[in-house]
């Protein structure tokens, strides 16, 4: 039966092979509307980039097929299995709570398919252990390869799901939540769910899946390769199991807020547009408290020739007051903090919004200077003191505990900072954690400027956050021959709330800016197979992970 699993994943995986565009989006009604993820493939122009940069795939697929032994199907069986290369792929992910606050989580993958006589053809073909039987629905025709996975098919369309179920629940006192109390989970009850779920997508109607989101289908409006969705309103039902975590009005917080994205590969670079938008509740909180522009001195006054990354947020503060208000929890968060003598308005008050962590002379080597090995990393955080009174009265309660020493008008780390060879220096305006004492000193007297380049600037300077990673300069420092990098770096930009809606950009830029993106990837799939099979590397290592241990 796992042999088969693997069979079918790779058979799924060929779909990014042969897949083209379709601006029909009617799949989208076998989607629930609590899914809590989707990612669709619709590349109208990916054959066209890939022909145009001679990648042929049956080649590249025999490349993958004679260095890795998990592609075992001939590439024309695959070709014509049944399966319709020219119809979209979706992925969607979403959770169900179960009795005795179980959790199952599903993963399916979605094919068009042209002739479902071939697929049982197929089908029959790779079943040499007769693992299976093919069973008959009023709606669809499925395979039970076991507890936790069905293939399921129709006339027009293929489903493989998979069901990862909390096998031990816990089921909480009244009294403690330290008391807990574990429930095996049945089961036969995991496979008839399983069963049960997979009959909802080929029998819900329109209203109860995402094709009645505007959210979803109007991101379908702007031309991509590939787009994402995502919802909270698939986490609303696991509240109910958190009975440690019923906050007043959290429910109204989480429902209805949703997340699109295009994803492109164009030349030297991936593009990725997202916008994030809010329900009726949040959107009143982030027109309240509006945010402002980073500060880009803290990146151009870092003192280095070799920043690795950094990021850069501004931000109102006095958002979290007003989440705190909304969710209900103020007087109580204040009541636990009077003893200290400062309250949640004072925490937040005592910073202006502007934060930015920056890293730079990464090294992994032992390069030794007057017998002392290069720090691994240098790394400073400075985030803009607001109201000083505020910080003030934060800052009595952590001399009191030795943490901190006040010198004047000054704070600095105590000894149990110090001994972790840590920086910390507060004043008026700064609030700042630095790696060494040296770069806190050249970092205060701005007498250094960094090498941050001008494109990269230009592209955060008016954002409301920026990260950026410098990938080359990274996997230079590893000094790892064994791996080709074909990435220079990632820029990730946000803008402030427009009043509907959060747009952010994120840009992946290859060190080859002349080959499109796809292409320079591809090109380098059969030598990372080729690497992966010299180091015994199979796809059940990679399935242990234990992020994808449900496949």
């Amino acid at each position: 039966m796992k042999n088969f699993l693997k069979l079918f994943l790779t058979l799924i995986t060929g779909a990014i092979f042969f897949a083209s565009c379709s601006n029909s989006i009617k799949e989208a009604r076998f989607i629930p509307k609590d899914a809590t993820f989707v990612i669709v493939a619709q590349p109208a122009s990916l054959n066209d980039k890939l022909a145009k940069a001679n990648i042929s795939l049956d080649t590249l697929y025999k490349e993958f097929a004679e260095k890795d032994s998990s592609f075992n199907i001939k590439f024309e069986d695959l070709k014509n299995c049944g399966i319709n290369w020219l119809g979209n792929m979706f992925v969607y992910m979403h959770t169900k709570s179960g009795a005795n606050n179980s959790a199952t989580f599903y993963v399916n993958a979605l094919v068009n398919i042209n002739d479902s006589s071939k697929i049982v053809a197929f089908i029959k073909k790779h079943n040499t252990k007769k693992e299976f039987e093919i069973k008959n629905t009023k709606d669809f025709s499925y395979i039970k390869m076991s507890d936790e996975s069905i293939l399921s098919w129709s006339n027009k369309y293929a489903i493989i799901t998979v069901a990862h179920t909390t096998y031990q629940t816990p089921k909480f006192s009244t009294d403690s939540i330290s008391k807990v109390q574990f429930i095996p989970t049945d089961n036969e009850n995991v496979a008839t769910d399983l069963l049960q779920q997979v009959t909802t997508y080929y029998t819900q109607k329109e209203e109860e899946s995402v094709a009645s989101v505007k959210q979803f289908t109007d991101m379908f409006k702007e031309k991509a390769d590939a787009y994402t969705y995502s919802s909270t309103n698939g986490f609303l039902n696991s509240l109910n199991n958190l009975p440690y975590l019923q906050l007043p009005k959290l429910q109204e917080l989480l429902r209805d807020n949703y997340s699109t994205s295009t994803i492109n590969f164009a030349d030297g670079q991936i593009e990725v547009k997202g916008n994030s938008y809010t329900n009726a509740t949040l959107s009143a909180l982030f027109k309240k408290y509006p945010g402002s522009a980073i500060n880009t001195s803290y990146i151009e006054n870092y003192p280095s020739n070799n920043i690795n990354g950094f990021m850069l947020f501004a931000f109102n503060p006095q958002i979290f007051t007003g989440l705190l208000k909304e969710l209900g929890v103020e007087p109580i968060a204040d009541s636990y903090l009077d003893k200290s003598g400062f309250t949640t308005a004072d925490i937040f008050k005592c910073f202006k919004g502007d934060l930015a962590l920056t890293v730079s002379d990464v090294n992994f080597s032992d390069i030794l200077i007057n017998g002392k090995k290069l720090p691994p990393v240098k790394m400073l955080i400075d985030a803009n003191v607001g109201d000083k009174a505020s910080l003030d009265k934060i800052m009595s309660k952590a001399v009191e505990s030795g943490l901190i020493i006040k010198t004047g008008n000054t704070y600095t780390g105590g000894d149990l900072v110090k001994s972790m060879g840590m920086i910390v220096q507060i004043d008026d305006k700064h609030f700042i954690v630095a790696s060494d004492s040296l770069l806190y000193k050249t970092y205060i007297a701005q007498t250094t400027k960094s090498n941050i380049s001008s494109d990269v600037l230009g592209k955060i300077k008016g954002k409301s956050s920026a990260i950026y990673v410098n990938i080359e300069s990274l996997v230079a420092a590893s000094n790892n021959k064994n791996f080709k990098n074909i990435f220079k770096d990632v820029i990730v930009t946000g803008n402030n709330f427009d009043g509907s809606k959060f747009h952010t950009e994120a840009i992946l830029r290859m060190k080859d800016d002349k080959q499109n993106s796809l292409a320079t990837i591809m090109k380098l799939m059969p030598e990372f197979a080729n690497t992966a099979r010299k180091k015994n590397i199979t796809a059940d290592d990679i399935k242990s992970l234990p992020f994808l241990k449900f496949l």
